[in-house]
């Protein structure tokens, strides 16, 4: 017997799942010179805890796809939680630039969870839900950008208001528009 789970549960989960992304790809290059002075290395040796990252996402995003494009998508993205928490332990650990490197590689892993998050919005939720959900999720990728005094509290405001639109319940009529093409109705919805 299966149990049915709420769509309204899966949208502060898949925009959590976007915020994580937005994070692990943005966190990297405003600490490069601080991981650089406190791990009294070269500015190159700790640019690698940015450049492993993105390179690993760059290739595991494809592969995370196909593994999660079916029947196993919910294990898929638990797994790749459970690697970005593992690489987020690494790097948290005060073990050397090598296990900082190898944590932010890790983390690397979960990029690739944005493609997965978006088509399970697009085939759990129906309509402008599915689409406003989509929306959320792409301004929670894009304004997770490294914090500037002042900028952290305009994020906050577009990711609440993002969030509560695609939370909200609308109270538009669900009826259907007719399509139209370029030059009036289309053919094919010409009734006969």
């Amino acid at each position: 017997m299966t149990v049915a789970r709420s769509p309204r549960a899966l949208v502060p989960v898949l925009v959590f799942v976007g915020t994580v992304v937005a994070v692990i790809s943005s966190l990297g290059a405003p600490l490069v010179p601080a991981v650089a002075e406190t791990m009294r290395t070269t500015l190159p040796d700790a640019q690698w805890s940015l450049t492993a990252t993105l390179l690993v996402g760059a290739v595991a995003t494809p592969v995370v796809g196909r593994l999660g494009d079916g029947p196993h998508r919910r294990r898929v993205v638990l797994a790749v939680l459970a690697v970005v928490t593992l690489g987020g332990v690494l790097a948290a650990l005060p073990l050397g630039l090598g296990w900082l490197i190898a944590g932010r590689t890790l983390q690397g892993v979960g990029l690739g969870l944005t493609p997965l998050a978006m088509a399970t919005a697009r085939e759990a939720l129906e309509g402008d839900r599915s689409r406003s959900t989509i929306a959320v999720l792409s301004v929670t990728v894009v304004t997770q950008r490294p914090a500037r005094p002042g900028s952290l509290l305009d994020i906050s405001r577009c990711l609440v208001l993002a969030v509560g639109h695609a939370v909200a319940p609308k109270g538009r009529s669900r009826r259907k528009r007719p399509q139209t093409c370029a030059y009036g109705p289309c053919p094919s919805r010409t009734p006969t």
